[in-house]
């Protein structure tokens, strides 16, 4: 005999023979047809299924103890055919896992025994390791590829809108500024840039925004003033590539041409 086996807290005693396994994990790999070509590579969620019979004996102290681990044990396969329970064999260790009971019956011998078939199904939980190839359809031409990459190398910065309004709306600040949208967004701006962090943006222009002011500029390399002077932010319009006041046209729907690229377009005000 191959000793008993414990599934979900409850033994399972006097195995006959040997447990066998039907199958290993299994290893797929799965077409995957799409807008974009691809294979799939995973392991199967079911692997090994094992069997075994076990004997409950006629003389197991009383009959009314044989018909309670015979209950137990309907109640395994009942509970546990979907969800999984770990299964633990101290005689094989190699098979312990999770499993879910997907096999049960019993029949009475001649001599009033008890025998049982039992088969555990292992559940395995991997994710999936997806492996995708290039889009189906035209292939990109060398033209506009290279334009692509001629206009990501000249172009501006991607700028968020706190950014944009940072550069383009806010005036010079220092010190006890009144107009809280605007210190709001230059406290933002500095949190983005790793200063600020451990504070409240507040809006109110105060000792630590003019600390973190202070440290911006000399990184950057600015006369540190601790204030969001004239020169600190046309320094980062010219960094973010943002038309600064001398590059705008005087006028509601003026005309922005600007150095770098020579392009004309409508200046919005």
């Amino acid at each position: 005999m191959a000793g008993h086996i414990v599934f979900a807290g409850i033994n399972i005693n006097n195995i006959i023979d040997d447990i066998s396994v039907k199958k290993t994990q299994e290893f797929n790999t799965s077409p995957y047809v799409g807008a974009n070509g691809s294979t799939t590579n995973h392991i199967s969620s079911n692997g090994r299924v094992i069997s075994f019979k076990n004997i409950v004996k006629h003389d197991e102290q009383s009959p009314h103890c044989r018909g309670h681990r015979i209950n137990d044990y309907k109640y395994l396969a009942e509970t546990f055919n979907k969800k999984s329970k770990v299964l633990t064999s101290p005689s094989k260790s190699k098979i312990n896992g999770n499993y879910i009971c997907t096999g049960f019956d019993y029949t009475e011998d001649t001599q009033h025994n008890y025998i049982i078939d039992w088969e555990f199904t292992e559940v395995i939980k991997f994710n999936v390791t997806r492996k995708t190839f290039r889009v189906w359809g035209k292939a990109v031409s060398s033209s506009k590829k290279s334009k692509k990459t001629t206009t990501k190398q000249s172009g501006a910065y991607n700028l968020n809108s706190n950014v944009k309004y940072l550069l383009k709306t806010c005036p010079t600040m220092s010190k006890g500024h009144k107009g809280k949208k605007c210190v709001k967004s230059l406290q933002k701006f500095l949190q983005s840039k790793g200063y600020y962090k451990n504070y409240k943006v507040d809006g109110l222009y105060q000792i630590y925004t003019a600390q973190a002011v202070k440290s911006l500029q000399k990184k950057f390399k600015l006369k540190v003033t601790g204030k969001w002077d004239k020169a600190t932010r046309t320094y980062f319009q010219k960094k973010y590539k943002y038309p600064t006041l001398s590059q705008k046209v005087s006028g509601v729907g003026g005309r922005l041409k600007t150095p770098a690229t020579g392009v004309t377009g409508s200046l919005i005000r």
